[in-house]
């Protein structure tokens, strides 16, 4: 096998980890959170409302997005791997298979992760504000 076809495949897997491990780590742990909740705000103070906003997200950022992200993609390489390995096979390149599996796999799984992380954050953000008697329209 010549090393140009072997490239072929995992260079544009790798741009595209690059890119997406970029996005993942703009949320990560220590990062501030960017979402903003659509709140209710007649009748209340805001002084207060901001206050409690700022407390809430404090306890919103205690989810780590990056860990969750890393454990994700690392369950993800394992089972990418596995089953690149098994359709190599068929093809006759199990070596190549399961690298290419790996790298999918750990994109698909570290992008789940940091996906379900964030979700996650912001529900903690929005039932605290809620709590906190705020009417959280979305």
């Amino acid at each position: 096998m010549s090393l140009k076809k072997s490239l072929s495949l995992p260079l544009p897997v790798l741009a595209l980890a690059v890119l997406l491990s970029g996005c993942a780590a703009q949320q990560g742990a220590g990062a501030p959170m960017t979402y903003t909740p659509v709140v209710d705000t007649k009748d209340i103070d805001m002084v207060k409302y901001q206050q409690d906003m700022a407390e809430c997200r404090t306890l919103a950022d205690q989810v780590d997005v990056m860990q969750n992200t890393a454990t994700s993609g690392l369950i993800g390489t394992g089972l990418g791997a596995a089953a690149g390995a098994a359709i190599g096979a068929i093809g006759g390149d199990p070596g190549t298979g399961a690298a290419t599996g790996a790298a999918l796999g750990a994109l698909g799984g570290g992008g789940s992760g940091a996906m379900s992380a964030l979700d996650r954050k912001k529900n903690i953000l929005n039932n605290c504000l809620s709590g906190r008697g705020y009417k959280v329209l979305g």
